[in-house]
């Protein structure tokens, strides 16, 4: 079950490297972390199947962990800017807003577990702390990686503001640091990753 054919996996991740081009021409892809993904993918045992390098969101819902995508108020991979927030203080909730930043998330194909037990490894002393086999099938191992980086505050509800206005500046400061911090963990993956001599040669 968990030894899929060498030659189905290799297409399969011709096909996956392909799409991060096109998304890359179409403006889908973070190019933050584009060349962390190009280290991966020239593993030998590995190939990405999606990647985030992190973001700001505000949702509207009673609980933060309730998301989908008609509750996304906002979001940006980028650094945000006191100003967008002020006008989400503006609308009117449907539920509660929650203001989040998180870091980064990849998902990565292995053609064995050993393979995928040394990424895990290696991320995890990059920062990676959350990173884990998510399970096995003809398809290979899937391994998520997460660095941990998050914040979640409430923000608004339709009775009380939770911030202070005065404070958002503040707040911008804190989230945007948080995308820093998991940008600075993706460098030190590529620059941990990019040492090992486990290309593939094809």
């Amino acid at each position: 079950m968990c030894s899929p054919s060498l030659a189905r996996w290799s297409d399969r991740k011709k096909l996956f490297v392909k799409r991060i081009y096109e998304d890359l021409d179409i403006g889908y892809l973070d190019r933050r972390i584009l060349g962390l993904l190009k280290v991966i993918n020239k593993r030998k045992k590995s190939y990405t199947t999606s990647s985030c390098s992190g973001r700001v969101i505000v949702l509207d819902s009673y609980y933060p962990w309730e998301r989908d995508d008609d509750n996304v108020v906002f979001k940006t991979h980028d650094p945000v800017d006191s100003s967008v927030l002020r006008k989400v203080l503006e609308i009117r909730p449907m539920k509660r807003f929650w203001v989040q930043a998180t870091g980064p998330i990849l998902h990565i194909m292995t053609l064995d577990e050993a393979e995928a037990l040394n990424l895990i490894r290696v991320a995890r002393e990059a920062g990676f702390k959350h990173s884990g086999i998510m399970g096995c099938s003809d398809k290979g191992w899937l391994v998520e990686l997460v660095s941990g980086v998050h914040v979640t505050i409430p923000f608004k509800d339709n009775e009380a503001i939770y911030i202070e206005t005065g404070e958002l500046e503040r707040l911008t400061s804190l989230l945007n640091s948080m995308l820093e911090e998991g940008w600075r963990r993706i460098d030190k993956l590529k620059e941990l990753l990019g040492k090992e001599v486990n290309h593939d040669v094809t």
